[in-house]
């Protein structure tokens, strides 16, 4: 009888610490499911604006109506962007709390794997929040000036001139900015793929 009261009590007991844990630990059991699919959207969009979707309407669109639809579509690709790449960056450090706790930096930290996938993350997010917040809406800004100046009666070519100069300049470093996404993104996703077990 008191075996069976114990048994059940061992089991009781033994479900609500379960239960607890379930419930304290529902986001970082969660955790890789979002950074895969945080992973999979981010670079899939990069994918198809870098080398489909952006190349096929540069060459099929007269230039200012190809500059209108960019102006339109990449505030969305930006935000979407750092959307992703923070729900990566975060699910990470969730799934590695020891990075947190790490205060100084030694050649071996340096040279670990995880280090390197968080410095990989960090550094694209802080490009995304560039071309979001400076880089892009500024050559956007210079875009249109450089459309307006075109279309008047009589633009100055010295202006365009200008305008030209400095609308390639800033399309350069977005560019790269956007490249170094891309590039960043591989190896993280190797780094997935060598610890996946299906």
């Amino acid at each position: 009888m008191h075996g069976t009261v114990r048994e059940d009590s061992s089991s009781v007991s033994s479900g609500i610490s379960v239960s607890a844990m379930h419930t304290t630990d529902l986001f970082i059991i969660g955790a890789p499911a979002f950074h895969i699919i945080a992973y999979a959207s981010l670079f899939g969009m990069l994918q198809w604006v870098t080398w489909i979707g952006g190349i096929v309407q540069f060459k099929n669109l007269p230039r200012q109506q190809f500059g209108n639809l960019q102006s339109k579509l990449f505030p969305w690709y930006f935000r979407l962007g750092v959307l992703s790449n923070a729900i990566l960056l975060y699910t990470y450090l969730q799934m590695h709390p020891g990075l947190l706790s790490k205060t100084r930096i030694t050649m071996e930290l340096l040279t670990d794997a995880e280090q390197f996938q968080l410095f990989l993350l960090a550094t694209s997010l802080i490009a995304q929040l560039a071309n979001m917040l400076s880089v892009g809406p500024w050559s956007t800004d210079v875009m249109f000036q450089k459309h307006k100046l075109e279309k008047s009666s009589n633009p100055n070519e010295a202006q365009l001139a200008a305008l030209s100069r400095k609308f390639n300049m800033l399309h350069g470093v977005s560019s790269l900015l956007n490249l170094w996404v891309w590039l960043a993104m591989i190896p993280h996703g190797l780094y997935l793929a060598y610890r996946i077990n299906l």
